[in-house]
This record gives structure tokens, C-alpha cells and sequence, in this order.
């Protein structure tokens, strides 16, 4: 069954044994991508496959697309069903109904957006990815991180980076 709200510890998911090895060979590759890839291996070996429906699978297109920024009115009427029965089978899918997903969507582009050019752009950032003001961006920020922007960037930038795929060196210099 699906873990939602729940949580298992993976020795008794896949046994000590598994664990053991697991936490070996990623001993021996450095942190980083390379590490990354190999427990995403590890993971998607051990994952049953299961199929969403036909209106989720385009409900997640349709934000992902969006990168967020649609209301979820908008994604039913895409989708051509009803809210009820599109957060249904959102939420047994995906483990989340389809506005937090957009939220959490429209959050991973902002911190890319960060990320790309420097911190005095914030309110510009909050405007193209959605945002109503400064203010709603920093609350969705500090929500997701536990800090905010600007503790964000000066420390745990490095976090965003590799969320997004890059290094930290590939920031822009003129960002602390």
C-alpha cells in the first residue's frame, strides 16, 4: 500500500542486508549527482510500478507545463472532469491534492529563478513565477525551507543547486 503520511524505515522496506550494501557504495562515491543517481537507482529497482490515471497524468502535465502557475479551476477544466473527482485521484496518486502540487511546483522554479541571477531580484522573481507580492514569495520560501531567502542563499544554497542539477560554482558571481 501506499506510504502517504506514513513513515517506514528502509531496513524493513528492503532488509539490512540491502541497507548495508546500499550505504557502502555510496560511501565510496562522493556527494554529489554521481551519489544521487545511484540511490535513485537503488529506489526505482525497488518501486512497483503503478499507473496513474489518464486525468491525473495530465493534470501533473498541466501545472508542470505551467510551471505552477495555473489555478486548480483551470486544471479541471483542461482535464475535463470534476474538482472532487480530479483531487480523488490526484491525492491517491500522487499523495497530494493537485493545488499543493502546483504550489510546490511554482516554489521549485522561483528557488531555480534565485539561483540564476542575483538576490536583489527577489520581487522581480516573485512577480514572473506567480506570486502576488514580495511578501507571499518569502512565506511560501520560509515554508518550504524552514528559512528565509536570504539565509537561504548565504547558506544553503548549495541544497538549491544540486535540487536543480547545477554546482555551486555555477551561481552567478555577483551573488553571495
Amino acid at each position: 500500500a501506499a506510504l502517504v503520511d506514513e513513515v517506514q524505515q528502509l531496513a524493513d522496506w528492503v532488509g539490512a542486508d540491502a541497507v548495508a550494501g546500499l550505504t557502502t557504495e555510496l560511501r565510496a562515491v562522493p556527494f554529489g549527482p554521481e551519489r544521487a543517481e545511484r540511490l535513485e537507482g537503488f529506489l526505482a529497482a525497488r518501486l512497483t510500478t503503478t499507473v496513474a490515471p489518464p486525468v491525473v497524468v495530465e493534470a501533473v502535465h498541466a501545472i508542470d507545463e505551467l510551471r505552477g502557475q495555473v489555478a486548480v479551476a483551470e486544471v479541471v477544466r483542461r482535464c475535463g472532469t470534476s474538482y472532487s473527482t480530479l483531487y480523488r485521484l490526484f491525492r491517491r496518486s500522487v499523495g497530494i491534492g493537485p493545488k499543493q502540487y502546483a504550489e510546490i511546483i511554482r516554489y521549485y522554479h522561483f528557488v531555480g529563478g534565485l539561483l540564476d541571477g542575483p538576490a536583489d531580484a527577489a520581487a522581480t522573481l516573485s512577480a514572473l513565477h506567480g506570486y502576488y507580492d514580495q511578501a507571499h514569495a518569502a512565506r511560501d520560501f520560509r515554508r518550504y525551507t524552514g528559512v528565509s531567502a536570504t539565509q537561504f542563499l548565504a547558506v544553503q544554497n548549495g541544497i538549491a543547486a544540486l535540487m536543480h542539477g547545477r554546482s555551486v560554482q555555477d551561481r552567478p558571481a555577483d551573488d553571495t
